[in-house]
């Protein structure tokens, strides 16, 4: 089982501020090492926005995109995609940044994976098929 991976969780991976930073690396590891772990474009372009936001160079934000991407999946948007965004959007319907979610949510669900790890999940309640992965 493939379990999508949202962009807060490679950023607190990342931040060693953060209070979940530990929680997240460990379960990432966890995740990368079990081959389970899967990200998308969405997730690279959001971490890319929230780390040069924060002043970390795009030298060095580039370089944690790439480790990401050498060791997860990236999953690309299909066909699908916008059907189940708009079918979700019907049943849930949000506006404004919360769009970002419901669409990434579409992705992961368009590519047949129906799991995500977050530490966000009430941007995530109620999308249809959806589930949260919460580490035990």
């Amino acid at each position: 089982m493939k379990i999508g991976v949202d962009t807060n969780v490679l950023f607190y991976f990342l931040n060693k501020d953060s209070p979940f930073h530990e929680d997240a690396r460990k379960n990432l590891i966890l995740l990368i090492e079990k081959q389970t772990a899967v990200i998308t474009q969405q997730n690279i372009i959001e971490l890319t926005v929230v780390l040069t936001r924060r002043g970390v160079s795009i030298e060095i934000t580039k370089k944690y995109l790439q480790n990401f991407i050498e060791v997860m999946p990236v999953l690309k948007p299909t066909s699908d995609t916008i059907k189940i965004f708009l079918e979700q959007l019907n049943k849930k319907p949000v506006k404004g940044i919360k769009l970002f979610d419901l669409y990434l949510a579409s992705t992961l669900l368009s590519n047949g994976v129906n799991m995500l790890y977050t530490y966000n999940k009430k941007d995530f309640i109620g999308i249809e098929n959806l589930r949260i992965w919460e580490p035990a």
